[in-house]
């Protein structure tokens, strides 16, 4: 069965020239700020500090918590996660997933680093929104890892040291649109977007590393050695 909502774009289009019409799936941006709210403790205070105007895209279920929000972000097969399967028994906004139940269809080189949080930034990168503000993204540092209730909840991202964090969300300066874009309400991400001020652009200060090339095993290179001497394998 065809989904009612489903937008789909055409090829090089950018989603912020399409024209609206009626459909819940097509919210397009008019330069509209975005705000990726994440599940970490630190979401209720920073939406406090958002821009008015501003759409709210739900990284999984965790917004609903505290707010009503005009996008869900998320990843799994709801098989999986009960909690957003509950949260689409009556939201009316626009759903993006890489699950058939999404309202748009992501075009080729979509990019989620396996998380639906960098889903969710590169979603609104595309859309064209400016600024995209992370909110509740704190890297699952501290004893508190979520802005409401998981009792029992575990993963093992929760040990993930937070240069691999810096590292995963540094990709999204290849991979999302106007990635200048992108910039953090508070916490650990300021590092590598700089910290949001309203009608300022910061810049982070984490470097990213260089990928040194990858070395060949020494007895690679022996067995090249055998081979141009005639010796064999």
């Amino acid at each position: 069965m065809s989904n009612p909502n489903f937008v789909s774009i055409p090829e090089g289009t950018s989603p912020s020239l399409v024209s609206s019409g009626s459909q819940p799936g097509n919210i397009y941006a008019q330069r509209r700020p975005a705000a990726i709210l994440g599940g970490g403790p630190s979401l209720p205070k920073d939406l406090e500090r958002l821009p008015k105007d501003c759409v709210l895209i739900s990284v999984n279920d965790h917004a609903f918590h505290h707010c009503e929000p005009d996008v869900l972000v998320y990843q799994d097969n709801l098989v999986w996660a009960p909690a957003v399967a509950e949260v689409l028994k009556t939201f009316k906004g626009v759903v993006v997933t890489p699950q058939p139940e999404s309202h748009v269809h992501l075009p080729k080189g979509w990019w989620d680093g396996n998380q639906s949080s960098c889903l969710a930034t590169w979603y609104a990168c595309w859309m064209d929104y400016d600024p995209v503000i992370l909110c509740g993204m704190d890297c699952y540092q501290g004893p508190v890892k979520y802005c409401h209730p998981r009792p029992g909840f575990t993963h093992p991202i929760f040990k993930a040291p937070l240069e691999k964090h810096y590292e995963l969300w540094a990709n999204a300066f290849d991979k999302c649109q106007h990635p200048e874009r992108i910039t953090a309400m508070s916490g650990p991400l300021a590092r590598v977007f700089g910290r949001y001020e309203y009608g300022k652009r910061s810049v982070g200060t984490y470097v990213r590393q260089p990928k040194l090339p990858m070395q060949k095993p020494a007895w690679l290179e022996k067995v090249r050695v055998r081979i141009e001497n005639g010796e064999g394998a």
